[in-house]
């Protein structure tokens, strides 16, 4: 079962908006027995939910994550922070982590004044309780198919989110679209139809349109990761020295790795962040040891950290089209 469960992921993983036949086919089962599977994993909170996968830098958004070390002896202080960075607007990710950080968040701001103001404030509200915060901007963001998941699918996407502010003006009628996709990513046509007042016609063609244009990369399941038994590991890298060729090529050498989910290119404490993903911990040893090998001489420290749960995730402010 835990098998059939770990393909149906990668294929909503690679698109959650696809239909429950099409992954049927793809895995010569019935529709009815992927339909039982979806709805068992929703019902056991092993999906907690679903994304839709938008490049904020279409929308003209500057993203930048921040760890914090907190005083967990403080419980009262440290749940109100937890809980005023998920409820805040401009958080797009909160994960809590195990070892010497205990939270790793994404926010998203039109400019760096702003973002200065968001943090400041978060820090200020709860200075008796961050001990550390480590801050780095958001250069760009590559995501990968959970290869791991289905080891006979060879071909690895790589969708880039970010990267140099390529903003698009975007319609009326594609910012509706976009609001109902940021509410329901994996709601019926029928259901935008009433939420837009657009025809089965028009939605399908303005959300081909969208993708085609990357404003919308992807759909996603937010996955309960500990039930699903998937350890998560980040990976920070510091470089002695900065070499675009080099960089570039640890960007190749993660995506044919099937267990990197992404690798996102930062500036300020860290210059590299690794998602890796599998469901035997020993093999984050093996990629260690091979990126070790292979990129010593740029490489100045590497910190490995536990992802315990995701708690938030979504990739536009939750008021963008209020």
């Amino acid at each position: 079962m835990i098998r059939i469960i770990h393909k149906i992921l990668y294929f909503l993983d690679e698109d959650s908006r696809t239909t429950l036949s099409k992954i049927a086919k793809r895995l010569k089962t019935s529709e009815q027995r992927i339909s039982y599977t979806v709805k068992s994993m929703i019902k056991k909170r092993q999906i907690k939910g679903f994304a839709t996968v938008f490049d904020y830098a279409k929308f003209d958004y500057n993203a930048y994550i921040v760890a914090f070390r907190t005083n967990y002896q403080l419980k009262e202080e440290t749940n109100k922070l937890l809980n005023d960075i998920k409820e805040h607007p401009e958080t797009i990710l909160m994960e809590k982590l195990q070892g010497r950080l205990d939270l790793i968040t994404m926010f998203l701001s039109p400019n760096p004044s702003s973002f200065n103001k968001t943090l400041k404030k978060l820090i200020s509200d709860n200075k008796k309780v961050i001990r550390e915060n480590h801050i780095c901007t958001v250069i760009v963001m590559h995501k990968f198919n959970k290869q791991y998941l289905h080891p006979w699918i060879k071909i690895k996407d790589d969708k880039v989110i970010g990267g140099d502010r390529d903003p698009l003006k975007l319609s009326e009628t594609q910012k509706k679209i976009c609001k109902a996709l940021l509410d329901k990513p994996t709601g019926k046509l029928n259901e935008l139809g009433k939420t837009t007042k657009l025809t089965f016609k028009t939605l399908t063609k303005k959300i081909k349109e969208l993708r085609k244009k990357r404003v919308i990369r992807t759909f996603e399941p937010i996955i309960n990761h500990e039930k699903i038994g998937i350890d998560r590991k980040k990976i920070l890298l510091k470089y002695e020295s900065y070499d675009q060729r080099i960089e570039n090529n640890l960007t190749s050498f993660c995506k044919l790795n099937p267990n990197i989910v992404s690798i996102t290119k930062t500036f300020g404490s860290w210059d590299s962040i690794i998602d890796f993903e599998s469901i035997k911990e020993e093999r984050i040893n093996e990629f260690i040891n091979k990126l070790r090998e292979t990129f010593e001489g740029i490489i100045a420290s590497i910190e490995i950290i536990d992802v315990e749960r995701t708690d938030k995730r979504i990739y536009l402010p939750s008021n963008h089209f209020s």
